[in-house]
């Protein structure tokens, strides 16, 4: 779906959508999809939410991490 008409309904659509570009130009991996939300009341609704994973770079830094 586009992402537009994913957040057709929403009050704020157009900073969702700015935001939403953003967030994915940024992380490559995310993408935009649609999915049913509960709330506490037990009522649900449709919501865009973004899926994907965030790289995190490690490198060890102790050589000896396991010496007495």
């Amino acid at each position: 779906l586009q992402l537009k008409k994913m957040v057709s309904k929403y009050k704020y659509r157009d900073l969702t959508v700015r935001e939403t570009v953003n967030v994915i130009t940024l992380y490559k991996d995310f993408r935009p999809v649609l999915d049913s939300y509960v709330f506490n009341d037990g009522s649900s609704r449709e919501l865009m939410n973004l899926t994907g994973t965030i790289s995190v770079g490690y490198r060890a830094s102790c050589d000896r991490c396991w010496s007495q």
